[in-house]
């Protein structure tokens, strides 16, 4: 990506940038360079890049900064800074100093990551047992355990728009639902953590019951989702069987 892709969705302009998919877009940043290494930048399709977004970091790593991960400001609907930790990546952070606009963070949102592509390719890239939901905390996790530091940089605004790879429907609601309880459970799991299970299905049961009541048919997509991607990951299931699954319903 470029300054010129300022104000797009990287769908439109990144190379390998698709707007028709769930999950993250990988670009190779070829204007962009952290140190000697060239870096990559990671990019979620429903990521909007705001106006300096780029120019910022081209600019600090002009002036030298050298850091293995930069991360800009990533800003929701309503203008909300997006979260800067994680209960996955917590453990393993060790808090530094604020500095010209640079805060050492423990999470990289997957909306917008710039990253070392050596880094990248030691940590082996993104988990590919994960096909939606907490790889950007499974990366920043590897990534704080191999030593490296990540870095937030106030100047740069990514805004994250929010269905735009994936429009609602109660299938969708279901598919992402499916993928959130299992790759929490697999990422949890992972790293020795307390993971969800008969307590996160149970609470699901009573939440699909008053769902049913209300005849509200979203949330009792949600709910179910949630409850099969849980029995599904107990079970030994991969996330692959959801992705088919979602697949099909488009074709």
């Amino acid at each position: 990506l470029t300054s010129r892709d300022q104000g797009r969705f990287p769908g439109e302009t990144g190379p390998r940038g698709r707007r028709d998919r769930l999950g993250t877009t990988h670009h190779e940043a070829g204007t962009l360079r952290l140190g000697a290494s060239p870096g990559d930048s990671v990019t979620d399709p429903d990521a909007k890049l705001r106006p300096g977004c780029w120019e910022t970091l081209e600019r600090l790593i002009a002036n030298g900064v050298v850091t293995d991960v930069l991360v800009p400001t990533v800003l929701t609907k309503g203008g909300i800074s997006r979260k800067w930790s994680s209960p996955i990546t917590a453990p393993a952070f060790r808090a530094g100093t604020a500095r010209d606009g640079l805060t050492p963070i423990s999470f990289a949102s997957g909306a917008a990551i710039l990253m070392r592509r050596a880094l990248l390719e030691r940590l082996g890239g993104f988990d590919e047992a994960i096909f939606l939901y907490f790889e950007d905390d499974d990366l920043s996790r590897r990534a704080l355990d191999a030593g490296a530091s990540i870095l937030h940089v106030a100047g740069a605004e990514v805004e994250h728009v929010g269905n735009v790879s994936s429009p609602a429907s109660i299938t969708m609601a279901y598919i992402k639902a499916w993928h959130l309880a299992w790759s929490e459970r697999h990422v949890r799991r992972k790293f020795g953590l307390a993971a969800p299970g008969i307590w996160r299905i149970g609470e699901s049961a009573v939440k699909l019951l008053w769902a049913q009541l209300r005849r509200d048919s979203m949330e009792e997509a949600k709910q179910l989702g949630l409850m099969n991607g849980t029995l599904s990951h107990m079970r030994g299931l991969r996330a692959q069987d959801a992705r088919d699954t979602l697949r099909m319903e488009r074709e």
